[in-house]
């Protein structure tokens, strides 16, 4: 197998003289499995984005509370999301470090509402909390 370089497609993965993927580059983003979209975002104050792939924005819906709204829309709600956080200003609460699904609302083609949340505290286990550093992953 070789790779050639054609100025019409891009990149084009070639086998015994025959084109195997005409435009390697739309082959390769359509397998399963791979990330799709990733967020590093500061949840205090007013949310920023500090680094993203596939991620256009996020809306804050309130405490700990967020919507990832992707750049491309997924091909459905079927994806595998993953995250953390940590960085809590707030000693007297331990630390933050659970993110989830947010369960009252399915995730969608084009975005995903999620949730973060203490993992260990003295005080309020499992309350939503604005994490300074909060990380989520999107797989499909």
């Amino acid at each position: 197998m070789a790779l050639e370089l054609n100025g019409t497609t891009g990149v084009s993965l070639v086998q015994d003289g025959v084109v195997v993927a005409a435009d390697l580059n739309s082959a390769l983003s359509d397998t399963i499995g791979k990330l799709k979209a990733w967020v590093n975002f500061n949840g205090t104050g007013t949310v920023a984005i500090r680094a993203s792939y596939g991620v256009s924005s996020i809306t804050d819906n309130g405490t700990g509370d967020y919507v990832i709204n992707f750049t491309n829309a997924m091909p459905d709600g079927n994806y595998f999301v993953g995250g953390s956080a940590g960085g809590n200003q707030d000693t007297t609460r331990g630390f933050v470090g659970m993110m989830s699904v947010y369960t009252a609302t399915a995730p969608t083609a084009a975005a995903c509402r999620v949730a973060f949340g203490l993992g260990s505290s003295t005080v309020g286990n499992g309350q939503l909390y604005n994490s300074v550093y909060s990380y989520v992953a999107i797989f499909r």
